[in-house]
């Protein structure tokens, strides 16, 4: 039980960050015209890839130019991109007809045959870090970005070079 309590702030954290992803996603996918053209699971996938590259692009941006300092700059654009997002959510919902919703039924077979793999997925990368890689790249040097305000190229860790994902998150 402890596990669970130590590490539901890490998950409700992380919940966040893919909703409010989502949401951007959401925005993006509508302003390219492509949620007329797919079916409500394509657009969550979509919108949540989407989202999830934004987000993790936007930061790198604000790093780059070295504003880390300055979180609004990161966290208000994407929170006006999310509220613009659930909007254009809302709306859609608003619309939809009931002919549409009964066309398309939920996929219980494949959530739940998905479902012990994210489990797993979500417990697994819950769990404390041990390895070298996971130390000195994935958290030693997003740590440092924060305390130096700025994403470069660190001349003692050749791993510094290497393409960030998630840790941009």
């Amino acid at each position: 039980v402890p596990f669970f309590t130590q590490r539901t702030p890490v998950f409700l954290l992380a919940a966040v960050i893919v909703l409010a992803a989502t949401l951007i996603g959401r925005c993006l996918v509508t302003r390219i015209g492509l949620s007329d053209l797919l079916s409500r699971l394509e657009t969550f996938v979509f919108a949540a890839a989407l989202g999830l590259a934004a987000v993790s692009l936007w930061t790198f941006l604000i790093g780059f130019v070295g504003l880390l300092h300055y979180p609004a700059l990161i966290v208000l654009p994407l929170l006006g991109l999310a509220g613009w997002g659930g909007w254009d959510w809302y709306r859609e919902q608003a619309s939809r007809s009931e002919t549409v919703t009964a066309r398309e039924p939920i996929p219980w077979i494949w959530i739940a045959a998905a479902a012990p793999i994210v489990l797993c997925t979500l417990l697994g990368g819950m769990m404390p870090p041990y390895e070298y890689d996971v130390l000195e790249y994935h958290l030693r040097l997003p740590t440092e970005w924060l305390t130096t305000g700025r994403i470069a190229v660190e001349s003692y860790n050749a791993y510094s070079g290497l393409p960030m994902g998630a840790e941009m998150l």
